[in-house]
């Protein structure tokens, strides 16, 4: 076969496989979730029901929170973790074993204790304080199947209701911004936790 000829069978094959993988390979059959209009219940139900899987549900969930480094959400993102864990659900879970929040994202206000991230409460004295276990209640949130993307910002050691912060921030201004109008503090202790599920990043 003459050179040109090769070229032109290898490039008609490599077509035809891409063409066939584009169209039935699991890597391009699942869409980004519209994180929208999902409720924590729905997202739960629909993992259950294997119409998305949470490592999708997570990754869009960390895609929106990076997109919106404005708003001061975060102190901690944990993107490796969150990944590993949804990653790790997605293998083990079985068909009709469902959890009430099984595979779906969540944000931890950063005054709760995460294994392995760091705990500030919000002030730079707490900046490195990193606890080994889980709080109770990040226990019983893991035992529901609940994937933690990070940690959210808030006022500092909860000691007022603004919510305006000046240590920890990933935007250009202080504070944690309002969900719906930037020109706005969020307000509220837990302001990082409102922001992150106001602006869609995850529901609970």
């Amino acid at each position: 076969m003459a050179r040109s000829g090769l070229q032109a069978a290898v490039a008609g094959a490599a077509s035809t496989a891409y063409l066939s993988l584009s169209i039935s390979s699991p890597v391009f059959a699942q869409r980004a979730p519209d994180l929208n209009p999902l409720t924590t219940q729905q997202a739960a139900a629909d993992v259950c029901g294997g119409k998305v899987t949470s490592k999708a549900l997570v990754k869009a969930a960390l895609d929106r929170a990076k997109a919106k480094p404005e708003l001061n959400a975060f102190i901690t993102l944990d993107e490796a973790g969150a990944m590993k864990a949804a990653t790790a659900f997605d293998s083990s879970r079985k068909k009709g074993a469902c959890k009430p929040l099984g595979g779906v994202p969540i944000v931890i206000k950063d005054n709760i204790e995460v294994a392995g991230l760091p705990a500030t409460a919000g002030t730079p004295a707490l900046k490195d304080f990193v606890p080994k276990k889980d709080a109770p209640v990040v226990q019983k949130l893991r035992v529901a199947g609940a994937i933690i993307i990070g940690k959210t910002n808030m006022h500092e050691l909860a000691f007022g209701i603004s919510g305006y912060n000046t240590a920890f921030k990933t935007g250009s201004e202080p504070g944690v911004r309002n969900a719906y109008d930037m020109t706005r503090i969020a307000g509220g202790s837990s302001s990082g936790t409102g922001a992150a599920i106001g602006a869609r990043i995850v529901t609970a």
